[in-house]
């Protein structure tokens, strides 16, 4: 996307945008391609690098770490390495290796995981290389660029040589040293080295008492430093085990040089696409930063912002490491509209609003995820011209009025159907009857081409244009009029008020300057002012209706929930007392039978006998009357709640159509709707049930009919598929907060006529997507559910089916 004027960048926010970006780069180059990645160029292309993004957020939130660590820039010496017999020192072997290495360890990971991230799989298939020198390199080489002993036999036998020599001849040099000691001759008691050479210190007096040669004095000059003559053997071995050394290191490099050559063209290709697999994990950790999301795209010149926020104010606040809230806008450009005027009073956020928007459609072009609702749609344009603030040039003789008609004339010559415009405080800076007519003017010929434009203003004639004309639409900022202070809430739709005369009272403007001001606004001017500021407190009021209706709902539809539970457990309880009555009644008829039995058997075995007889009579006697006995006392206790319901369900009046009961052990109020024998139809707000008469509470008669009109939702009278939002995050949140959020969600959308919503709980413990599941299986209206695709989130998202 081409950007105009080139300090726009800035003024729109981009640069902090970038600036954070940076920060989480891991490669050296990235950040010198960073201009290249910035512009992929078609909304085809837009597109497909925003589906690698979004598989690197998903991977980051729901995924194992990806272990992607620093790695150099290797450009320059896979440069010095291509002529034959080249040879790199030891270090930059070692970055080539640590590269290969790094993209090995990052295709394996994806490799594993192709059927979650095809688009990045796909992308990382041949980033391992058949036949790489990496682990050969990295165990021949340190990571202090030392060669180990192990890179090859023979520098480890030159290594161990060295050793025995240096020994030798310090053995040497100490032995000389102890003599030239105890003879006085020696200035300290122990060997230096000095040119390679072990040498010993000795008095300069007694430098020619001492058999050896000399190699360097002290800065002094009082002591010398003398090699022995036993020692001269040895060095000369030392040396040549080193030079030795030297030698067969250099080897070592030649060949690992050349192991790396043999791999140069796939190195390269390595190198570039790791490059770009640092940039786009960059762009997507910064997108989970911002919680952004990668919107709809298209080529259409369409602009859908639902609930977005300014990504430069979230990074400030996130940096400052200050709580406050960042406000989010909603707007429509080019469906309906091609024009948007933003009005407002100042420092209302006017400018803040119009630059989000710039910077969310810039974003979007440069394939990096925005903070909006998974609603948005962003479509891809050719450029974004704007002119935003004082242009003032004293290099160049230009005051801020004419460096605004440059900038305007630029735009008007240049920009087409595919580009968008952003005009900060159009016609400001001359004489306002003049400036407002000027800048219809440009608002006309940017309208005839097609333009999407979004401009700020205060001259009430751009508002009235905006009223008047097709295709171009007002937007304002909210005062708070009892406050006297700005909310920072985009309204679209309507037209703002400057509100010029709060602001200079809060201020602390005399009363008698505001009144004077007041008696020279004109008549018109301050009616309209009055009437959009009527007009900003009802909509304000209407939005506050809605947020209390849906709040009602909410709490609505949990009362429902927790009633059907109550009931579904008292159900649970009456079929319990059901089995064990029949248990009871069961076991005494057994034991009735058994008394029997017992009787007959002992009659029969006696013989008839008379005594035996009458004692088997009296038992069975005895066992009848303690029948007879418990089934009295479980009359008697059936008969005491009969009695108990019954007092219940009467009262002081029966419960008749209309009356306002309350169930068993429940303090919600219903109303009777219906009675059919035993059984009431009750309704507890939007919420009805059947519930047997016996079960219920009167506490009231008939309630008096409340009569009340509300604003509807829509032109059409209810809820529309763009009033809601299909998808819901209740990640984090407890299960008593998840189910107050998901059942509104859900009644909205059911309400619009969706057909399809999602809800993200991620993964974790599987306590969300349990109870999710549970209050989505006891819903009407609820067709069915499921684990989204892995594409979409997997086990992390559920997707909603309704009727």
């Amino acid at each position: 996307m081409k950007l105009f004027p080139l300090e726009s960048a800035d003024k729109l926010g981009l640069d902090i945008v970038l600036d954070r970006l940076k920060t989480h780069f891991r490669g050296e180059a990235t950040a010198r391609s960073q201009h290249d990645f910035l512009n992929p160029g078609s909304h085809e292309a837009v597109r497909a690098e925003l589906g690698y993004v979004d598989e690197l957020q998903q991977c980051l939130r729901f995924d194992d770490p990806i272990q992607f660590l620093d790695f150099p820039d290797i450009q320059e010496f896979l440069a010095r390495v291509l002529p034959e017999g080249a040879v790199l020192d030891a270090l930059e072997l070692r970055s080539i290796a640590r590269v290969l290495q790094l993209a090995e360890r990052i295709g394996t990971y994806f490799g594993r995981r192709k059927e979650k991230y095809p688009l990045i799989s796909a992308e990382l298939i041949n980033l391992v290389v058949p036949s790489s020198p990496a682990d050969t390199i990295l165990g021949a080489i340190e990571d202090t660029g030392e060669i180990r002993d192990s890179a090859s036999p023979e520098l480890n036998r030159i290594r161990r040589e060295l050793v025995s020599a240096r020994g030798s001849v310090r053995a040497a040099a100490m032995k000389a040293l102890v003599r030239a000691s105890s003879d006085g001759f020696a200035a300290d008691d122990q060997p230096t080295i000095r040119a390679g050479r072990v040498v010993i210190p000795v008095r300069a007096e007694a430098k020619r008492k001492v058999a050896g040669f000399v190699h360097d004095a002290s800065a002094t000059g009082q002591t010398v430093y003398i090699e022995p003559e036993a020692a001269l053997h040895g060095n000369n071995r030392v040396r040549e085990l080193e030079l030795e050394e030297v030698r067969e290191i250099f080897l070592i490099r030649e060949r690992l040089s050349s192991a790396v050559r043999l791999v140069l063209p796939h190195t390269r290709e390595i190198r570039q696409r790791l490059t770009l697999f640092d940039f786009r994990l960059a762009k997507a950790t910064l997108g989970n930063e911002m919680s952004a999301i990668v919107p709809k795209v298209g080529n259409e010149g369409v602009i859908q912002i639902q609930d977005g926020f300014n990504p430069a104010l979230v990074l400030h606040f996130n940096n400052e490491g200050k709580k406050r809230k960042v406000i989010p806008f909603s707007v429509e450009l080019g469906k309906e509209h091609d024009v948007l005027i933003i009005s407002g009073p100042n420092a209302g956020g006017k400018s803040i609003t119009m630059k989000g928007i710039g910077l969310i459609t810039a974003m979007v072009a440069m394939g990096m995820p925005v903070p909006v609702d998974d609603r948005s749609r962003v479509d891809v344009f050719d450029a974004l011209y704007s002119d935003i603030g004082d242009e003032q040039s004293l290099s160049d003789d230009l005051s801020t009025f004419t460096s605004h008609l440059k900038n305007l004339s630029s735009i008007l010559d240049s920009a087409t159907d595919r580009s968008l415009v952003l005009i900060d405080e159009a016609g400001t800076g001359t004489d306002p009857e003049a400036g407002g007519a000027l800048a219809r003017a440009v608002l006309e010929q940017l309208l005839m081409s097609g333009v999407r434009t979004v401009v700020t203003t205060h001259f009430g004639p751009l508002k009235v244009f905006a009223h008047e004309t097709e295709r171009v639409a007002n937007g304002s900022m909210v005062f708070d009029q009892s406050e006297l202070r700005p909310t920072y809430e985009f309204v679209f739709g309507l037209p703002g008020s400057s509100y010029a005369t709060e602001i200079s009272q809060r201020a602390g403007m005399p009363d008698s300057v505001l009144t004077r001001a007041h008696e020279l606004m004109d008549g018109g001017h301050a009616s309209a002012e009055a009437l959009i500021a009527e007009l900003m407190e009802r909509n304000n009021s209407l939005a506050q209706s809605l947020e209390e209706t849906d709040r009602v709902r909410s709490e609505l539809s949990l009362q429902r929930n927790t009633l059907a539970s109550r009931l579904s457990s008292i159900e649970e309880e009456k079929q319990g007392i059901r089995e064990k009555a029949l248990e009871q009644a069961d076991a005494i008829v057994r034991g009735a039978n058994r008394a029997i039995e017992r009787t007959i058997r002992e009659i029969k075995e006696s013989g008839a006998d008379k005594e035996k007889t009458k004692s088997a009579r009296d038992r069975l006697k005895r066992t009848g009357e303690t029948l007879t006995n418990e089934s009295k006392r479980t009359e008697k206790k059936k008969a005491t709640r009969k009695k108990r319901r019954v007092e219940k369900t009467t009262g002081s009046s029966p419960i008749g159509l209309g009356d306002q009961v309350r169930m068993e052990n429940a303090t919600t109020v219903g109303e009777v709707l219906e009675l059919e024998g035993k059984d009431a139809l009750v309704a507890f707000g939007s919420m009805q049930m059947r519930s047997p008469i016996a079960r219920l509470v009167k506490v009231g008669g008939k309630a008096k009919q409340q009569v009340s009109v509300k604003q509807s939702l829509s032109a059409s009278g209810g809820l529309t598929a763009h009033d809601v939002r299909t998808r819901l995050d209740i990640r984090g949140k407890r299960v008593e907060e998840a189910y107050s959020e998901v059942v509104p969600f859900v009644d909205r959308g059911m309400a619009a006529g969706l057909s399809r919503m999602e809800v993200v709980h991620g993964k974790g413990t599987g306590a969300l997507r349990q109870i999710l599941h549970e209050i989505l299986g006891s819903m009407d209206g609820v067709k069915g559910f499921e684990e989204a695709p892995l594409s979409e989130g997997g086990a992390g998202v559920t997707i909603i089916h309704f009727d």
